[in-house]
């Protein structure tokens, strides 16, 4: 899946419209910008941490970011949305009109919550979850092959120095399309 980078942010501001409650033991990176509508709430509590860039618009209803959360940069929240305690939403993920329960784990580029999406929003696994069991097997022993070479054998095989190396006409093309700048560098060598 193509997750696009996160662009730097140009303005240092922090954006706020609305009715808007930040927890002064809340975190907001630059560029953060927060919007209510008319009649709609933005609340961030406590040990709460958004990230660069993150955006949320409340709209006909209210966004709760529980305490410990951590919203990665570039984040959309859209709607009436809460998010859980100790929640974490990955980076460019996108959450629409959706209840994120508590220490519940969003794995970057995620659309939740847009109902027309074919994305269905799976229960995060816990560290309860039982491990099918396995049966365990001992290798069986082999004898090992000796192989002994000859004289004659071993001159042949040894490759001479002028020889090339597998694939490094390809690892050459590789540090030239890396580094073009060492072009010149090569030739001079020669």
């Amino acid at each position: 899946m193509y997750l696009p980078s996160v662009q730097p942010i140009h303005h240092q501001d922090i954006y706020i419209n609305g009715d808007v409650y930040i927890d002064p033991q809340a975190i907001l990176a630059p560029g953060v910008i927060l919007q209510a509508a008319p009649d709609s709430r933005i609340v961030i509590k406590a040990g709460a941490c958004l990230g660069m860039g993150t955006v949320l618009n409340a709209y006909q209803g209210t966004i709760e970011v529980e305490a410990g959360v951590v919203l990665g940069p570039g984040v959309l929240i859209i709607g009436n949305c809460q998010i859980g305690s100790n929640a974490c939403i990955g980076t460019a993920s996108t959450v629409i009109d959706t209840k994120i329960e508590s220490k519940r784990m969003i794995p970057p580029g995620s659309l939740i919550g847009d109902r027309y999406s074919r994305q269905d929003l799976d229960p995060s696994p816990t560290l309860e979850t039982e491990l099918p069991e396995t049966k365990e097997t001992t290798p069986e022993y082999t004898e090992p092959i000796i192989v002994e070479e000859t004289e004659s054998e071993s001159q042949t095989t040894s490759p001479t120095p002028d020889s090339p190396v597998i694939g490094e006409v390809y690892i050459n093309q590789l540090l030239l399309t890396l580094f073009p700048e060492t072009r010149n560098l090569g030739n001079s060598k020669k």
